[in-house]
């Protein structure tokens, strides 16, 4: 019955709205400068009577009544008409000023009901794209050239005991926990919730940020005030990275002592609240969903503050601006027994997302600055990425002490690759990195990048080793989705970040067009070009909600070749306009599909280079067709130069300068550090290369290494 009724009432109510501002509009039609600044839409009166004084239950935050969506952002906008007509030319009143017609928003609630509502002027809107929403399975994320995303969920006491471990081993970063609620009975008595004390400890144990909600049943200022003075009351001892959020939620499914509450009234109480957090030192935020926008909340006047957005539809539907998307209250994450709420968190690249906007890490004039602080020699250093055994002259290397503190002063290098006689067990491997890591801060300034060939199937350094207890990833091959190849990514991201590793060299993005290729086989996607970058996509995607780097291999493609360049020679005899249709195709939307590094292979194109230079040593290939035809502008890596095509022919010094003079940014793995560093000092000396191509270079690099 109470469902039926509130149906019915919204439903009056944003028909009223509409043609409230229909009218409006008319009224104004006189009116120059257009809209007013006042909101002048309608407020629906919610609900109605009593219930008794318990707990809502919700799962989470704002489980029962977040809203359905039709598209991110403003996806289901009628426009109306351009605006009134003017009165013809020899109307005594001579032309008056067009005004646009009101932007009217079409949504559906939890229920699927329709609703219409006039989008308001002057409200930030949001500035997400709906194409820039990918979901896998049930994850979500969200990645365009200025926005990304990092996942977490909201939990309560329902949910029972959390391993929290499990959860931020699962590739979740932050949680909104529950602090307290007030019981929706006429009482409205303030209770703790039962699990937040142990709930918010062990979330920051395991490493999660986190945020606080209250379950708000306010019916006044006072009592908004008093749940103010009870979050901040049981906040002391404890520090949080995320905002305290006013939860005023709706009750659907029985009576509530705020069910008469209005929406001016709504407005103040929310208000109130975040001022009294704000003055109190914590970030305030306010859960919304699109009902609340369109017949609740004065969004003029709370468009002040943050949103936590609950929309259960594939994309969120509000035309206003949101930080955090609550899109599931379904989810099932490992670590948490039952359902539990999902979110996402998208906050604006090159910042801290749990430092309110501030930047992590260097701006790029700090980047400038750090480049422009280092001596020649120790710009080379960095153009290489080697094993810990090249660095130090000891093997294998298990472990980092004075050595390796000593040879990064000696040699400050840009990265490390581990490989199996690396990993011991993941306490061995993660004090090895960590001090590692350490060294390195302390000498350059900088971590280090730590790279891995992790790929699944035949190749994986941890997985393989069962000391590591990690699930295992089967060839790529056998993938047969985005969302399993998104899979492929977001398992090995988990172990990656939590061992401290932090660039895997994967994806494969080889297109297996010889079916008699023996070196990539099923660590290929396939055959079929566009699976192949779908699913490169994917699994990178997977890699980044953990931090991870990822590298697409082997450019421009090994895929159509029968010879293996560890050993020796390899080519294709494809011509250039072959290589387009095919085996480039993954690689030319790597830049769009975000990869942050390209590995340039040692096969050779006669048909396209001209001759038998590999790859890797080509200008052609990587300054003229990946940098400047295809675009992209992230890091350009050599495969390792120690392999048969390379080593056979090239001496290390030799193989540096080329490689990088033809447009490398790092050189892999030589296997003699000083020779390939004095190749490339002796071009720089004759002028073969210049400091301007090395700074070029060392900002891709820098940035990627405080990424």
């Amino acid at each position: 019955m109470k469902k039926t009724a509130i149906m019915i009432t919204i439903a009056i109510l944003a028909l009223v709205s509409v043609l409230i501002a229909t009218v409006a509009a008319a009224k104004r039609a006189d009116t120059p400068d257009g809209f007013p600044e006042t909101n002048e839409r309608t407020e629906a009166e919610f609900y109605g009577a009593a219930a008794p004084d318990v707990d809502a239950g919700a799962a989470g935050a704002g489980t029962s009544d977040a809203d359905g969506s039709a598209g991110a952002g403003v996806q289901d906008v009628d426009a109306g008409a351009a605006g009134q007509e003017s009165p013809d030319a020899d109307d005594p009143a001579g032309p008056q000023t067009e005004v646009p017609a009101p932007e009217i928003l079409t949504f559906v609630d939890v229920f699927g009901e329709e609703y219409q509502t006039q989008i308001i002027p002057g409200v930030t809107r949001s500035p997400y794209a709906a194409e820039s929403f990918v979901r896998y399975g049930d994850r979500v994320r969200y990645e365009d050239d200025v926005y990304h995303s990092r996942r977490g969920i909201d939990v309560s006491h329902h949910q029972g005991h959390i391993d929290w471990d499990r959860v931020k081993a699962a590739g979740y970063d932050f949680a909104f926990i529950r602090l307290g609620y007030r019981g929706y009975g006429q009482a409205g008595s303030l209770n703790l919730d039962k699990s937040f004390d142990t709930n918010i400890r062990n979330a920051h144990e395991a490493g999660l940020d986190v945020g606080v909600y209250i379950f708000s049943q306010a019916i006044n200022e006072d009592e908004a005030a008093e749940e103010a003075e009870f979050v901040i009351k049981h906040l002391e001892g404890y520090s949080l990275e995320l905002p305290v959020v006013y939860d005023p939620e709706s009750i659907l499914d029985a009576e509530a002592r705020t069910d008469d509450v209005s929406g001016e009234q709504f407005t103040e109480n929310t208000m109130l609240f975040c001022k009294m957090i704000a003055d109190a030192g914590y970030e305030p935020m306010i859960y919304s969903n699109m009902l609340w926008e369109a017949f609740q909340f004065d969004m003029t006047v709370v468009s002040e503050y943050p949103v936590w957005y609950a929309d259960y539809e594939p994309l969120p539907q509000t035309p206003y601006d949101f930080s955090f998307w609550q899109y599931s209250n379904t989810g099932h994450v490992d670590g948490v027994s039952g359902e539990v709420d999902l979110n996402i968190q998208i906050y604006r690249k090159g910042t801290d997302p749990a430092s309110k906007g501030k930047e992590d890490g260097m701006s790029g004039t700090q980047i400038d600055e750090k480049i422009a602080s280092m001596s020649i020699e120790e710009k080379i250093w960095q153009l290489f990425v080697v094993t810990p055994e090249v660095l130090t002259g000891e093997s294998p290397v298990t472990a980092a002490g004075e050595v390796t503190e000593a040879s990064l002063k000696k040699a400050p290098v840009g990265g490390l690759i581990y490989f199996a006689d690396n990993f011991v067990s993941p306490g061995q491997t993660k004090e090895m990195i960590s001090k590692t890591q350490e060294y390195a801060r302390d000498i350059e300034g900088l971590p280090l990048l730590m790279c891995v060939d992790e790929e699944g199937g035949s190749t994986a350094r941890i997985a393989r080793n069962s000391s590591f207890g990690v699930e295992k990833v089967g060839p790529m091959g056998n993938v047969a989705s985005a969302e399993e190849a998104y899979g492929c990514g977001d398992t090995i991201g988990a172990y990656l970040k939590d061992l401290g590793l932090n660039v895997d060299f994967a994806p494969v993005a080889d297109v297996l067009t010889n079916s008699r290729n023996n070196v990539i086989g099923d660590r290929s996607f396939g055959s079929d070009p566009m699976i192949v970058t779908e699913y490169s996509k994917a699994y990178s995607d997977g890699l980044h909600d953990h931090g991870i780097l990822s590298c697409y291999k082997h450019f421009p493609g090994h895929g159509a070749t029968e010879a293996d360049t560890h050993e020796g020679y390899a080519y294709t005899d494809k011509t250039y306009e072959e290589l387009k249709q095919s085996e480039l195709v993954p690689f030319a939307h790597a830049g769009a599909d975000g990869a942050d590094m390209i590995m340039v292979a040692h096969i050779s194109l006669p048909n396209v280079i001209g001759d038998d230079t590999p790859c890797s040593l080509s200008k052609k290939m990587m300054t003229d067709i990946l940098r400047n035809e295809l675009k992209y502008d992230g890091i350009i890596i050599t495969d390792a130069i120690n392999m048969g095509a390379i080593a056979d022919n090239y001496s290390n010094g030799e193989a540096s300068a080329k490689a990088f003079a033809a447009g490398a940014d790092m050189i892999l793995m030589p296997t003699n550090l000083q020779e390939a560093y004095d190749g490339i000092y002796a071009a720089y000396e004759k002028g073969d290369i210049t400091e301007e191509r090395i700074d070029e270079s060392l900002r891709r690099i820098i940035a990627a290494r405080i990424r």
